[in-house]
């Protein structure tokens, strides 16, 4: 189960990355056909901000993620150190 998890996060990330790719390249796309002198597409809207949130959103929940794991794996490692509480009761104490 492990194995078949990890493989299905990278094909999630290897899409994330081809459509930020793709969605990157219509926004140049769409840059260059508004200022094109004469084009029928001048008027064409540049969907910048909505490639940003794709970029964005999925960037910023994955370090939250991030953070809350290694928040709570430090948080086991020092209950789980038997010499931490001794050393933070000496010292309170002295």
């Amino acid at each position: 189960m492990k194995n078949y998890s990890k493989r299905v996060i990278r094909l999630m990330i290897a899409l994330w990355f081809v459509g930020a790719v793709f969605g990157a390249a219509v926004v140049v796309v769409q840059l260059v056909m508004s200022f094109v002198a004469g084009s029928p597409y001048t008027s064409t809207v540049v969907n910048l901000p909505e490639l940003l949130n794709y970029i964005g959103m999925p960037v910023s929940g994955a370090v939250i993620g991030y953070l809350a794991k290694s928040a709570f794996e430090n948080r086991e490692k020092i209950k789980n150190n038997p010499g931490y509480q001794e050393e933070y009761h000496e010292e309170n104490h002295a």
